[in-house]
């Protein structure tokens, strides 16, 4: 079974290292891609443990964030320890010739042989993929995907994928316009309608009473105030029809 492991310090590089793992199962399934091998039990060998984890591991990828070497206050490197677990698990890889992979986040660069152990001196000579934490995510992993996707095809390894529906890919990656929350929408609107069926109202009595009043003193017909009095109707019906609207959008 394919397996691809990804070795990284929490401390430098957890957060974007889960969402790199979230995108690989969604490429490779479930069980093929693992994390966390140094979840070790208690009184066991963890370079024995790390050593049986690699044996079924077709390639490991190394998540380096800025301090990746992990510096301690005293000046010195985690990595330079013997006994430092991200140490272990890149040197076991490599003295078992297994494609270890660097992948460069939070604009971290590749380590230089003399900043490293003697027995990672080849890590440094590794070619790295670069997967940016903000709007180039997406593509970024795309590419590592392809990459991973080519190593593992010239090792015969290459698992049948879980694609992604391409729809829903490209919702995904299409930016989205931040919309305000509804409730301040629905708000808006109620506000509005309210004003709107106001105002049809006050125009509406407004025209009757000038039509009432108008007739009274005879400025005008019948028929005048009776053509007044029809478009105040039509004013109030029109304030209705925006009324039912309104409360049917709520």
């Amino acid at each position: 079974m394919t397996k691809i492991t990804i070795s990284y310090r929490r401390e430098d590089s957890g957060i974007i290292t889960g969402r790199i793992f979230d995108r690989l199962v969604a490429h490779y399934g479930t069980d093929t891609v693992f994390r966390d091998i140094d979840n070790i039990p208690p009184g066991i060998d963890y370079r024995k443990y790390i050593n049986e984890c690699l044996n079924r591991t077709d390639i490991l990828l190394a998540i380096i964030g800025p301090d990746w070497a992990g510096k301690t206050p005293d000046g010195r490197t985690r990595i330079a320890e013997p006994t430092d677990l991200v140490r272990i698990e890149v040197e076991v890889a490599l003295q078992k010739d297994i494609p270890v992979v660097p992948v460069l986040v939070a604009n971290a660069t590749m380590p230089q042989p003399n900043e490293l152990p003697e027995a990672l001196h080849d890590f440094a000579y590794r070619n790295a993929v670069k997967v940016d934490a903000l709007e180039d995510f997406d593509d970024h992993v795309r590419r590592l995907t392809r990459n991973l996707d080519r190593l593992l095809k010239s090792k015969g390894v290459l698992p049948s994928r879980t694609e992604v529906p391409k729809e829903a890919d490209r919702e995904r990656d299409e930016p989205r316009a931040v919309n305000p929350p509804q409730p301040v929408i629905r708000i808006m609107a109620q506000v509005f309608s309210w004003a709107l069926i106001a105002l049809f109202i006050l125009a509406s009595v407004y025209l009757i009473l000038i039509g009432v009043l108008a007739n009274a003193s005879g400025d005008i017909s019948n028929g005048g105030a009776l053509i007044i009095g029809i478009v105040a109707l039509l004013l109030m019906a029109f304030g209705y029809i925006v009324y039912s609207k309104s409360t049917k959008r709520t």
